[in-house]
């Protein structure tokens, strides 16, 4: 494949990595934390100001970081060790932003309706699969890299 081809691929992947790593959790969250504040009285959802503004920083702070390296590991040549080594790096960020979610206890959901009913979703388990594909991904994305580094053709 030529250069454009590449660069026109790695746009396509910046363009899906943004939506799916800034722009969706963004608005998630934002929509939560506007029914947390309005419906205060009936149903509370444990997401404070300073809780938000944390999460929101760190969406915003490793989305940007993965979508450029999303755009460098997708725009470059097949089987290439430049490819290898972004892709490592991109997987290993989407482990630490994943990380992020699980230590920040977004994980664990507390709904209190009108201090009657009290419902508490732990997704904990769901984050810590995620980083088993993720770890398992890494191990791949390694053996690929070694793979292109020592048996060109």
């Amino acid at each position: 494949m030529g250069a454009t081809t590449n660069m026109v691929k790695g746009f396509i992947w910046l363009g899906l990595y943004v939506v799916g790593t800034i722009i969706i959790p963004y608005t998630i969250f934002t929509y939560i934390y506007s029914l947390t504040s309005s419906v205060q009285d009936y149903v509370y959802l444990g997401l404070t100001q300073e809780k938000y503004e944390q999460i929101t920083f760190w969406i915003f702070a490793l989305g940007f970081l993965i979508c450029g390296l999303a755009f460098l590991a997708h725009s470059s040549p097949k089987k290439s060790v430049r490819r290898g080594a972004f892709k490592v790096v991109l997987v290993f960020f989407n482990c630490l932003y994943i990380w992020i979610y699980a230590i920040s206890n977004v994980t664990l959901i507390n709904i209190v309706i009108m201090d009657v009913i009290i419902f508490t979703v732990d997704l904990t388990n769901l984050f810590m699969f995620f980083m088993g594909i993720y770890f398992l991904s890494i191990i791949v994305h390694v053996l690929n890299l070694l793979n292109y580094t020592f048996y060109k053709q």
